[in-house]
């Protein structure tokens, strides 16, 4: 049977358009191969059959982009007419036998998008990107994408409260009050959010969910204060116990404000507490000896649990001692009972049903209440003696009681041990800390290091030209102006006027980044320099200063040098040929043969040399340095084991300026011809020992530091660190010192001088940071008049205080410095002024012994060469009660507060020494107490 088709549309245009381009020959008569032609000509389509009556009606849908348009409706009208058709046999293309098979036909065409070259194309361009970035293409196709976070929803800080524990206890809009009080092991524990808990005595910290706020009493000491600045900064960087809105510490200062001021962070303060009235009074300050007394009684109430099975076990050993880390086990879950706070603390090792049945225990047992009728102290009600107070059915809805997760703990849980490790705060200062390059100033430009100075921030390079340079000594009051020759030669008794003439060029830079070819001329400046020795009198001084105004005629800044901080602006302007020599100008020994001098400065222009005391025990293993002999006019220039590539290339330019300009200030014999011979550590001629007065054949190592012998893995490319640990502003601090002529780039060996640790007001202490160790060096007591700031009273406790502080300071630093090093942290010693040992004095370019300052701190029960180890120091200092023979030993154990010896005893000795119990002795008058000190021994 043949079929005809009559095709139709809806617009004749169409029609025609149809007709002419889709005729089928007289062979093609068939609608499979003209729905195949559709298909190839129009490309992606889809052909919708929809019969109607006695028409087919098929809907051509064509594909634009990622979607089908209809374009129009064809009609196909069916006619049927018998006709004889001759069978024929299967055809033997395969290609038509598919075509003429039924079943393969499809009534419609889908596409399938699978996003390959979409995704290709993106790639192209990320590649493309990442050749002008400096990011990786993972890096730009994560920023590239697009993430929908609207249905995923965090929990927010207000209801965790912070501080990585949860609160099982606690309400919203909760307030809490906590007291920061002691002197060895300070205790901060959290109160009951009343005024009458404050004290003028002690320090405190509000806490509420708008504001944190620290309160510092007018009789607070020095770690008191700087403990409780401490807790509240972690309190709102970690915005623990709820202090979610609280941006920043709030600080009130009873001493500069008053107890009855009421207005900003004042009103603020006692309004939390229920404060009204300003004539509402305050509870005073205690007794001086309250806050170790109170030390000890709280850390007796102390208790510890473990969880054992499906019940908790008391931990005795812990019960009522000192805190510390060592103690929590990963693998296990403790449970820590502090009267007013309960923590559940939990190990990473430990299984989730565990950590779920210690806290439905510790739940139970904070619904027993306390009892504390056997104590000194109730932690709960602290400044209520009642006995109706020392023990309750309940806890107050004030306390709290949260668990702690390891690595999460809250600030409260970590206060309440001794050796817990801060990640943050002054000492990760310390360590992240760098020195910038030294830049001297002058009428508002920059010199830098007095050659060039280059501007990032307005891209102009300023060269520096030196045009003329005089140099005045001061003698008898007189200036005398030097030979051009003797430029650049001190002496350490004498001082002197510099008068340095330069120019400024500025430069800027092409698109290139090269330095410009223009530049714009300065005009001539002048700055004056007043050079004082390390021995020089004040008088010299003093007059110094007279004659530098009267020589002044260009009204040019004046600048004051020490010698030892020379910045290295004035010691590029002698160019490598400064000398400091020993004694005054103009005193010279007729006898003397030989002069021994250490090479300083990190660069060839800068190099100088020091004149220091001729012996083995001056040498320098990390150093250079220059022994002359003025008879025959040999240079010796000694190379230490340990010394840097650059450090013996500057001592060699500083030697051959020595033989170059050959000054008279030297005082080599007229007739002897300078020649530099180099000598290495470990190779040393005959000669070279004998100018050092070493009358063996056999050097003997041992009276320096020598670094010969030590490994070549350790590493000596390092310049040391010297921090300066004071209170002196109320808080604890830790400033460091920075070497005048440092180079960033470099490693200097000894920055360094005695000076910086001598000349610093005394008592005080320093840390020195030598890489291999960390030291920790303390002054000495003035021998001056009894004032409250010698070694009787108040004064002495304040540096007990002070040291304390400082020596758990060095400790921390060691241990988050070998943390960050992936290393074992590096020893930490304690060393004493007058009586230290090789190791610590070889750190330094030169020493000098002080008799007068050994013999003070040796009364105080030190000894020559004493090296001890700091945490060896600290675990005495944790003693907290002493026997009644220790405390009457003279000096009495380190610590020890010397005005209240009785104070360390036990109950049980108290009462047997005194007759009467501790409360009862305290409430003596003062006079009376300083009676009985008297008669038992104690005073």
């Amino acid at each position: 049977m043949i079929h005809f088709f009559k095709l139709k549309t809806d617009s004749g245009s169409w029609q025609n358009h149809f007709a002419n381009r889709f005729r089928p020959s007289a062979g093609r008569r068939n609608l499979h191969f003209l729905l195949c032609r559709l298909l190839l000509v129009a490309g992606p389509v889809v052909i919708d059959p929809v019969r109607r009556r006695r028409r087919l009606i098929l809907v051509v849908r064509r594909h634009h982009g990622r979607g089908f348009r209809t374009d129009r409706r064809v009609v196909v009208e069916k006619r049927s007419v018998n006709v004889q058709r001759r069978k024929h046999n299967t055809s033997r293309n395969p290609i038509k036998s598919l075509i003429l098979r039924p079943d393969m036909l499809r009534d419609e065409y889908e596409e399938v998008d699978t996003g390959v070259a979409e995704r290709e194309v993106q790639r192209m361009k990320l590649e493309k990107l990442a050749q002008n970035s400096h990011l990786a293409v993972e890096a730009l196709a994560g920023l590239a994408s697009k993430e929908d976070f609207a249905a995923i929803s965090l929990k927010s800080a207000k209801e965790t409260g912070g501080g990585g524990g949860d609160q099982p206890n606690s309400k919203a809009g909760s307030t809490y009050l906590m007291q920061v009080k002691g002197r060895r092991q300070i205790q901060t524990r959290l109160v009951q959010p009343t005024y009458q808990s404050v004290n003028s005595g002690d320090c405190y910290i509000l806490v509420t969910p708008t504001d944190v706020i620290q309160f510092i009493g007018r009789y607070s000491n020095v770690i008191e204060r700087s403990r409780s600045t401490e807790v509240a900064g972690r309190i709102v960087s970690k915005k623990d116990l709820g202090s979610a809105r609280a941006s920043h510490v709030q600080i009130v200062e009873e001493d500069k404000v008053g107890t009855n001021s009421f207005y900003g962070s004042s009103k603020r303060f006692w309004t939390a507490l229920g404060r009204t009235d300003a004539e509402q009074s305050v509870a005073p300050a205690g007794p001086p000896e309250e806050d170790e007394l109170y030390e000890s009684a709280i850390t007796s109430t102390n208790t510890v649990w473990q969880l054992s099975g499906h019940h908790l076990e008391p931990c005795e050993q812990h019960w009522g001692t000192i805190l510390q880390t060592e103690i929590l086990d990963p693998n296990k879950v403790m449970v820590f009972d502090f009267g007013s706070e309960m923590y559940v603390w939990s190990g990473k090792m430990a299984p989730l049903e565990v950590r779920k049945r210690a806290m439905r225990l510790a739940k139970e047992l904070w619904d027993r209440g306390y009892d504390y009728s056997e104590c000194a102290i109730n932690p709960v009600f602290q400044r209520h003696t009642a006995a109706e107070l020392s023990k309750g059915q309940q806890r107050p809805d004030w306390t709290l009681l949260r668990s702690a997760k390891q690595h999460m703990e809250p600030v409260l849980f970590r206060e309440k041990f001794f050796d817990w490790p801060d990640k943050s705060g002054l000492i990760r200062l310390m360590l992240d800390y760098e020195l910038e390059d030294p830049d001297l100033e002058l009428e508002g430009a920059h010199l830098g290091r007095g050659v060039e100075y280059y501007d990032p921030a307005e891209r102009r390079l300023q060269q520096i030209s030196t045009l003329s340079v005089k140099v005045w000594h001061l003698a008898d009051y007189e200036k005398v102006l030097l030979d051009q020759v003797s430029r650049g030669q001190f002496h350490s008794r004498d001082t002197y006027i510099i008068r340095w003439q330069y120019r400024i060029t500025v430069t800027g830079k092409d698109l290139k980044g090269q330095p410009s070819v223009h530049g714009l001329l300065g005009r001539d400046r002048f700055c004056y320099f007043i050079w004082h020795g390390a021995q020089a009198p004040p008088t010299d001084q003093g007059a110094s200063a007279l004659k530098t105004v009267e020589l002044d005629e260009e009204r040019g800044p004046h600048v004051r040098v020490q010698q030892g901080h020379e910045p290295p602006a004035f010691l590029a302007i002698f160019q490598g040929r400064m000398t400091i020599q020993s004694g005054k100008r103009g005193e010279t020994d007729e006898s003397e043969r030989w002069r021994l001098y250490i090479v300083r400065g990190e660069k060839e222009e800068e190099a100088h040399l020091l004149q220091v005391r001729r012996c083995v025990a001056a040498l320098r293993s990390r150093g250079s340095l220059v022994l002359v002999n003025l008879s025959t006019g040999t240079v010796f220039l000694w190379h230490g084991a340990k010394s840097l590539k650059h450090t013996r290339q500057v001592a060699s330019a500083a030697a051959a300026a020595l033989k170059e300009h050959r000054p008279p200030e030297l005082n080599v014999r007229t007739e002897a011809n300078l020649a530099v011979k180099e000598q290495y550590e470990g190779a040393e001629s005959r000669e070279f020992w004998e100018g050092l007065g070493h009358k063996s054949r056999v050097a003997d190592r041992s009276l320096y530091l020598s670094l010969a012998e030590k490994p070549m893995e350790n590493r000596y490319d390092y310049t040391a660190r010297l921090f300066h640990l004071t209170s002196w502003t109320g808080q604890f601090r830790a400033d460091e010192v920075a070497p005048s002529s440092r180079l960033p780039q470099l490693p200097c060996p000894y920055p360094f001088v005695q000076e910086d640790l001598y000349g610093a007001n005394q008592p005080t202490l320093f840390m020195l940071d030598n890489e291999h160790q960390v030291w920790l060096w303390q002054g000495w007591w003035p021998d001056l008049p009894d004032t409250d700031n010698t070694n009787t009273g108040s004064g002495k406790l304040r540096l007990a205080v002070e040291r304390r502080c400082a020596m758990e300071t060095v400790m921390e630093y060691c241990r988050l410095k070998g943390h960050q090093l992936d290393r074992i942290p590096p020893p930490a010693y304690l060393v004493s002024a007058g009586l230290e040992p090789l190791a610590f004095i070889s750190l330094f370019p030169y020493w000098t012994g002080d008799e007068r300052v050994a013999q003070l701190n040796i009364q105080e029960g030190r000894s020559p060469g004493e090296l001890q180890p700091i945490q060896d120091v600290l675990e005495r200092l944790k003693r907290t009660t002493y026997t009644m023979s220790e405390l009457q030993v003279r000096p009495p154990p380190e610590g020890v507060d010397p005005t209240r010896l009785e104070s360390y005893l036990k109950d049980d000795d108290f009462q047997e020494t005194m007759g009467m119990a501790k409360t009862e002795f305290y409430a003596l008058p003062a006079w009376r107490q300083t009676q009985l000190r008297k008669e038992t021994g104690l005073f």
